[in-house]
């Protein structure tokens, strides 16, 4: 039976994966049935509630995706290449998105723990998920509540090594990071609480696993190699064109922001590149922008100052449904998200580094050639 990726941590206890039982080898795998992609009515009523702003933190849960999404793995080698190497594959080099050793502290502060429980549910394979959190996130490891890989997803044996699409339902880690006896509380053990649509944010760049309780999905930009040159780029560590992915349109409004998000695009000018002259910026802004790099994807900064004002939310599946990030809430494949506004992501940036600065955390963007 294939194990999964997991590493020990002091509370709450560790969580084991939801076991699959491999199947016989004596005769094909049978056609895996289809995959269940429509939200349940209940979870529907759950996430149609209005959310409200709370006065001090309720326990929230962070389910991490971890390739594209906090990191970029190079690609696998030639199968010619691979045949050379008699010790294993040959090992992919993992480079982490600018920010990631930001995000890592903002999760594992003592402030931050009191109130955040953090997994990593990847759809790699366990001996991948064990590489990519060796480098990113090291002897953290032991403070994520459950680390799932490939093998939690109930695929098909036949499926299980080929690149096939997967869901990620998340009943599943509700059910098993659920407290041992439900309704009964534990003053002593404040981590030990349930989860649900209320309390949870998915963060993956895929909107496809996310199918069953989309409104619980925050939605990232996947992290190419296209990204990974233009930070290179502007740090002056490499050469690579820069990508063009944010659109040049007035941003539709979007809750508790709209103020913000007005002065800022007035100040960088962000919607206006060709009027030929660049408006001064205030010092405020020229010493966040200068004091880690200037012109890196700041996805993972925009993540910790949604994730800051998420954990005042009591509902935080019917905070983001209502437009908490982007009005009307994208809908199609192809609508504009959140993060292709260049005032958009400016502005949750700036919040996630108000976030790390009233913590007293050093925001490093951890960027290396």
């Amino acid at each position: 039976m294939r194990s999964s990726t997991f590493a020990p941590h002091s509370s709450p206890p560790f969580v084991a994966p939801p076991s699959a039982p491999d199947l016989p080898r004596s005769s094909p795998s049978p056609p895996p049935p289809p995959l269940e992609s429509t939200p349940s009515e209940s979870y529907l009523a759950l996430s149609s509630i209005p959310s409200t702003t709370l006065s001090s933190p309720t326990r929230k849960l962070i389910v991490l995706d971890l390739n594209g999404t906090l990191l970029l793995r190079s690609p696998r080698p030639p199968r010619s290449a691979r045949g050379q190497h008699h010790l294993g594959p040959a090992p992919r080099r993992v480079m982490p998105r600018p920010y990631l050793p930001a995000l890592r502290s903002y999760f594992f502060a003592p402030s931050t723990r009191a109130w955040l429980d953090v997994m990593v549910w990847s759809s790699a394979q366990p001996h991948s998920v064990d590489d990519m959190l060796l480098h990113t996130f090291g002897h953290d490891r032991s403070g994520f509540v459950a680390v799932w890989a490939r093998d939690t997803l109930g695929l098909a044996e036949d499926h299980y090594h080929r690149k096939v699409q997967t869901i990620k339902d998340l009943e599943k880690p509700w059910a098993a990071l659920a407290p041992p006896e439900q309704g009964r509380a534990s003053p002593s053990s404040p981590t030990w609480s349930s989860h649900s649509a209320a309390t949870t944010i998915l963060l993956d760049d895929s909107h496809a696993k996310a199918a069953l309780q989309p409104y619980n999905h925050l939605c990232v930009r996947e992290y190419t190699r296209a990204q990974r040159n233009a930070d290179l780029a502007a740090l002056g560590l490499g050469l690579g064109p820069q990508p063009h992915h944010t659109q040049r349109v007035p941003p539709p409004p979007a809750l508790e922001t709209t103020t913000s998000i007005g002065e800022e695009a007035a100040d960088a000018d962000v919607h206006h590149p060709g009027k030929g002259h660049k408006r001064k910026r205030s010092k405020e802004q020229q010493e966040q922008r200068g004091e880690d790099g200037e012109g890196l994807d700041e996805t993972l900064l925009a993540v910790i100052g949604i994730l800051h004002t998420a954990r005042l939310q009591s509902n935080v599946a019917g905070w983001l449904r209502a437009g908490a990030l982007i009005q009307p809430r994208p809908s199609l494949k192809g609508d504009a998200e959140w993060f292709d506004y260049p005032a958009l992501m400016h502005h949750w940036a700036r919040r996630g580094r108000e976030a790390m600065h009233e913590l007293g955390l050093v925001v490093e963007h951890g960027v290396k050639p």
